[in-house]
């Protein structure tokens, strides 16, 4: 039995550093998180990133926040390498009646300016619930 309990932690330990974590760490997210240009944002700019975090913080369970990591990133968990990994949210020039854009290549956000966290979080979901449908032919 102690030998099947070492192989299973073994083998958990390999899964998460070949497949990565399914858990997000919302403070370790923010801390490997670039704004770009954040000191020449404006007021209503900075609000936007804003909401933005308190929709991932407080506004989702962490099901929903792998789903907004995925949409922004492409990956289907968080690698053991994340400290290497870098988000750049970029402010985009539009307003909040916009989509978010990524660039999952760059794991670049463009976020739209949002006046609340909730609409911040509307604009998401409709993303990431949408994403794979928007772009296909019937």
């Amino acid at each position: 039995a102690a030998h099947f309990r070492l192989c299973s932690n073994e083998m958990l330990l390999l899964s998460r550093r070949v497949a990565g974590a399914s858990v997000i760490n919302v403070d370790e997210w923010r801390r490997n998180t670039v704004v770009t240009h954040e000191h020449r944002l404006g007021r209503a700019a900075k609000a936007s990133v804003q909401h933005f975090w308190t929709y991932i913080s407080d506004g989702c369970d962490n099901a929903e926040r792998l789903r907004v990591f995925s949409f922004i990133t492409g990956l289907c968990a968080v690698p053991s390498s994340w400290p290497a990994l870098k988000i750049t949210v970029m402010q985009a020039q539009t307003g909040g009646g916009h989509l978010p854009k990524v660039h999952t290549c760059f794991f670049t956000l463009d976020l739209p300016v949002y006046t609340t966290p909730s609409q911040c979080a509307e604009k998401f979901r409709y993303a990431c619930d949408n994403v794979g449908t928007l772009f296909t032919e019937n």
